[in-house]
């Protein structure tokens, strides 16, 4: 009996491997997954902390509740990571000039002296609002601060960040698929902030994917520091300048612009509205003491389609949200739409009732009173 248990042993274990991990080694767990707990899949890589006899490690899994967990080794199998692709640059003629064959992609010319005081009073429309008198003491103040506009960003001297890190492990994510044209403005951008030393090429472990933001000539410097003053309410790249009588509008005027170029900013000419009664700002017509909501955002809401699923529900009242000070009692009106919301599925269809058809229609109504 004990001769045939030796056998079958051997036979059994003719094509065994001894294995075994180190401390430090990285490896993946076979564990069951969330949407089916009758099922398993490989999970990690996780990192072996200690061993604990010859079949069972501790084993640290990052993003876990549970960081670290014993498992035996018939669960867990070796992780090889994949070759990384390295940058080599070269500092030669021949590498450069190709460089520069890769990037001759064209981009707006920017130009030093780009301001035309006429060609903002056009955008203005200053003829018929203003006096000749008022015009021509607007000319003289933008002519003083002439120097800052510009349609290239620069690089401010007041503000220097330290990133300081919570944890040696470096963060890498993946870059977003772009198409074709994407990439070819992504190749100019760069480029000119090259050109322009805002940026400068380096090596770093940590990587974040970049996002294209396509819009109509935006730069976002930011203005914080000019929230100190009281005749102008900055937000991120928007300035709006406010005041009482033109004396003082002169003066708050000139005080921005001169801590801008103070603190080495420049600004578009195209993006300027001088002596404006309304303007359009954060979504909203501000002006002569009355506020709205701006026309495109109210067109949005109300060409929003009938919600369908939970989802519309939330997206429909986060855009009529947003305009809520508008409208009386706007809590209780959409109170008929959130009471649908109730259930543990968020993305489940709902039960659009009369009554949410008529919330959903007086929110719109009253947006455009």
């Amino acid at each position: 009996m004990t001769e045939t248990r030796d056998k079958r042993k051997t036979w059994y274990d003719k094509n065994a491997v001894k294995r075994e991990f180190r401390v430090g080694d990285l490896v993946l767990v076979l564990a069951t997954s969330k949407p089916n707990k009758m099922a398993v899949q490989w999970t990690g890589p996780g990192v072996i902390e200690s061993k604990l006899s010859e079949t069972n490690y501790i084993v640290r899994m990052e993003g876990k509740k549970d960081k670290t967990q014993i498992y035996h080794i018939n669960l867990l199998k070796p992780y090889h990571q994949r070759l990384e692709r390295v940058n080599l640059l070269v500092n030669g003629e021949e590498n450069q000039e190709r460089e520069a064959e890769e990037l001759t992609i064209l981009y707006p010319v920017s130009d030093p002296n780009i301001y035309d005081f006429e060609r903002i009073k056009a955008d203005s429309a200053l003829e018929g609002r203003l006096s000749p008198t008022e015009i021509e003491s607007l000319k003289q103040l933008l002519g003083r601060h002439k120097k800052i506009f510009s349609n290239d960003p620069v690089k401010t001297h007041l503000v220097e960040h330290d990133f300081e890190l919570i944890s040696d492990k470096p963060i890498r994510s993946k870059p977003y698929r772009t198409s074709q044209r994407q990439n070819e403005i992504l190749k100019g951008e760069i480029k000119r902030m090259l050109d322009l030393n805002i940026i400068e090429i380096g090596q770093s472990d940590y990587a974040s994917p970049m996002i294209l933001v396509e819009s109509t000539g935006r730069d976002p410097p930011s203005m914080h520091r000019l929230s100190s003053l009281k005749c102008e309410f900055p937000y991120l790249d928007d300035i709006a300048i406010y005041s009482e009588n033109w004396e003082d509008h002169l003066k708050h005027v000139d005080e921005v612009l001169k801590r801008i170029g103070n603190a080495q900013q420049t600004i578009k000419p195209s993006k300027l509205k001088f002596a404006q009664n309304h303007t359009k700002y954060l979504g909203h017509i501000v002006g002569g003491g009355v506020r709205s909501p701006a026309e495109a955002k109210i067109k949005a809401v109300m060409e929003f389609p009938t919600p369908k699923t939970k989802t519309q529900i939330r997206a429909f009242l986060g855009l009529a949200g947003y305009y809520a000070h508008y409208v009386k009692i706007f809590s209780l009106i959409a109170a008929r739409l959130t009471e649908s919301l109730k259930g543990k599925i968020k993305k489940e269809g709902v039960n659009w009732t009369q009554d949410c058809n008529r919330a959903f229609t007086e929110l719109k109504n009253r947006l455009t009173d």
